[in-house]
């Protein structure tokens, strides 16, 4: 019953799609992916998933002078002061080592500005692709995480320990967990019968992403800031 149930659904899929067609770079995209040997899939499917599970969290221990606190239910309500000099290890956007930073923040909410001076020593590769300075209003630049992301930053004098969550990873998580099925079961059968499916990836960090940006294919666009604190300096030409 059940593949008489798969079979139906694939069959109407087929009907629905038939008469579907492509742009280039969705095509150019859709046959590097899915011409994907069965084990590369495998892999990187369960990569992606795992590498979404830990960025969920962010977790940073530093050593050296730093005092002050941020706490931050969200970018928009965060507050604190905070001045630090020290060496950190931390996992953090897609990023795990050894590092080096200075930072002065402090404000409240949309008012609140950070300079912080990033130096990577050892680590993944994506620790060396962050921005080696930030200077400027979180909520208006996604360099320092996403504007809903909860957590909280202490400096102890001699030490310094920062942990955040994540929300709109915790949403990419449970989708990637739904797509599981159809990338590892699903997605070669709909293609035997010419049904290509885009992959879905909320923060635009799986592998796949790789393959969009190589064929410059524009899926699902996360803004470079909060929406509506761009429209309000526009609206008040705040000059920053």
């Amino acid at each position: 019953m059940r593949a008489l149930r798969l079979a139906g659904v694939m069959a109407l899929c087929v009907m629905v799609f038939s008469g579907c067609t492509m742009s280039r770079p969705y095509k150019g995209y859709s046959d590097e992916v899915d011409g994907w040997s069965y084990p590369k899939r495998f892999a990187v499917t369960w990569m992606d998933w795992g590498m979404n599970l830990v960025d969920i969290f962010s977790l940073e221990i530093g050593a050296g002078e730093c005092i002050g606190v941020n706490i931050q239910p969200t970018e928009i309500l965060q507050a604190g002061l905070l001045f630090g000099d020290v060496g950190k290890l931390g996992w953090r956007n897609h990023a795990l080592g050894f590092y080096h930073e200075v930072q002065k923040e402090g404000g409240v909410g949309w008012a609140y500005y950070r300079n912080r001076r990033f130096e990577p020593i050892m680590g993944t590769p994506n620790l060396f692709d962050r921005p080696s300075l930030f200077a400027g209003f979180p909520i208006r630049a996604k360099e320092e995480g996403h504007w809903m992301d909860v957590g909280a930053e202490v400096g102890l004098i001699f030490g310094e320990v920062s942990a955040h969550v994540s929300p709109k990873h915790i949403l990419n998580f449970g989708v990637d967990t739904l797509m599981l099925p159809v990338n590892l079961f699903l997605r070669y059968p709909f293609r035997a019968i010419g049904i290509r499916l885009p992959e879905v990836d909320l923060c635009n960090e799986n592998t796949p992403f790789r393959v969009q940006k190589k064929y410059e294919l524009r899926m699902i666009v996360n803004p470079e800031s909060f929406a509506p604190a761009e429209v309000l300096n526009e609206l008040w030409e705040v000059p920053y």
